[in-house]
């Protein structure tokens, strides 16, 4: 038994004991604990494990006896080995979370994720760095958590079709590339820690350049994002919400503004093009002077102006 083992959190040395009981002989083993964290680390483990091996958790009405056996059944071995690195990166003790994003939805994409996506989460720990396939797969899982059964690939290309369709609100976003980046190594790194519960003195690497950086009283703080948002010009773009009257009016923000309409109004959801547009096309094609004023706009309108801070 690895009784002298040197590490720091409970749930990897419960692991350990189990896998050091399971190679001296053991043909039952019940792993009690009331944390999430050590049943999806033992469903990881469990080809390792005596096949009569038990989670235990909860008390009086809640107590619990969790066969392992038909949970890993279940779930496959490729999904049993993404596990921990989707636990750690939908949201762990430590690793943080998605914005209203519980573990019911992350549980679902997790559930229909593809086996390129398993695969590349499963790698997540295979070297120091994340992987470029890891890093895909996570970004692959978080587009589909925002907009699930979507082909889009890329954070930033998610970003820009929600911003489009008005969804421009921070909570409803998901997070820019390189805040996913941060939080990609945060998981990356406490999957580092779990991977190692079968070891008993395991070596791990400070959290420096895992997503942590120490304040100014030497206390781990997460490093959220290493850029701004969105470049200065985009925090402040202008757009319109002209769906019924096309920009045919003063009221039009970028009309006021004098400004043509761009992908992120409204009026472009259509093939159709709106009267801004058709203006400032007819300006540019006779050279007229962009800063005056286009007489052919009313002053009803139903659109208001919008910003973005």
């Amino acid at each position: 038994m690895h009784l002298g083992s040197s590490h720091e959190e409970a749930d990897t040395k419960l692991v350990l004991h189990a896998l050091a009981a399971s190679c001296s002989g053991a043909t039952t083993v019940h792993v009690c604990s009331p944390d999430t964290d050590v049943l999806v680390l033992l469903l990881r483990r469990y080809p390792e494990l005596c096949q009569d091996t038990s989670f235990v958790t909860g008390v009086g009405q809640n107590h619990r006896i969790v066969k392992l056996g038909a949970v890993y059944s279940a779930l496959g071995a490729k999904k049993a080995a993404a596990l921990p690195s989707f636990h750690a990166l939908s949201g762990a003790d430590v690793t943080g979370s998605f914005a209203g994003k519980g573990k019911i939805s992350c549980w679902k994409v997790f559930n229909d994720a593809s086996e390129k996506t398993l695969t590349g989460l499963a790698a997540l720990v295979t070297s120091d760095q994340p992987s470029e396939l890891a890093q895909e797969a996570a970004e692959q899982f978080v587009c589909s958590l925002y907009l699930p059964n979507t082909k889009i690939s890329e954070v930033g290309d998610l970003r820009w079709l929600f911003f489009k369709h008005n969804q421009a609100l921070s909570e409803k976003l998901p997070p820019t590339k390189a805040a996913l980046k941060q939080a990609i190594l945060r998981a990356h790194y406490q999957a580092m820690i779990w991977e190692n519960d079968n070891t008993a003195n395991p070596t791990i690497p400070s959290p420096e350049g895992y997503g942590w950086k120490k304040d100014d009283e030497s206390q781990w703080q997460p490093v959220m994002s290493t850029l701004l948002p969105a470049p200065d010009v985009v925090l402040h773009l202008v757009k319109c919400d002209c769906t019924k009257t096309r920009c045919a009016t003063k009221l039009c923000a970028c009309v006021k503004a004098n400004l043509p309409c761009t992908d992120t109004c409204r009026c472009m959801d259509t093939d159709e093009l709106c009267a801004d547009t058709v203006a400032h096309q007819r300006s540019y094609a006779s050279g007229e002077d962009e800063e005056g004023e286009n007489d052919e706009y009313d002053d009803d309108e139903d659109s208001e102006d919008t910003y973005f801070d």
